[in-house]
């Protein structure tokens, strides 16, 4: 039995196949015989690694803030209903509402083709890795 455990060495077609289908069959590596507990033990060091990427990104760790401050507000008014709490909580709400319209569905196709144009090679989503696209993004990000 063969899985994919760690971003090193998952291919990002598999990554993103989990993550919109939900199934931890992508994990699974040539369609050997996996055990559930298993796949979810490596499915669980997967999200650990991509979280360590996510939360060294100043715009990632803002955004949860945010979105903190939104759950509190709302919390607040539900526990304690005053109308300033009502005004902030829908001043709050009506932002994530916005950004929410302002946002597209994300393009896994559309994102490689953009990291092949700024790397300057065609890259294979079915082995490039999901380390290495990462690592792609944070250095268009940066501009490098």
């Amino acid at each position: 039995m063969q899985i994919y455990s760690s971003i090193e060495d998952l291919p990002i077609y598999n990554y993103f196949k989990v993550t919109r289908t939900g199934s931890l069959k992508y994990l699974i590596v040539d369609n050997s015989e996996a055990l559930e507990k298993d796949l979810i033990s490596a499915w669980e060091s997967i999200q650990d690694e991509i979280l360590e990427i996510d939360i060294q990104d100043d715009g990632f760790v803002t955004e949860i803030k945010e979105y903190k401050e939104h759950i509190l507000l709302k919390i607040s008014n539900k526990l304690m209903p005053t109308a300033l709490n009502n005004i902030l909580y829908k001043d709050s709400k009506t932002q994530f509402e916005d950004e929410k319209k302002d946002s597209k569905p994300f393009d896994f196709q559309g994102s490689i083709m953009i990291i092949a144009k700024f790397m300057g090679f065609r890259v294979d989503a079915k082995t490039f890795t999901t380390a290495e696209y990462f690592a792609a993004l944070k250095l268009m990000k940066n501009g490098k």
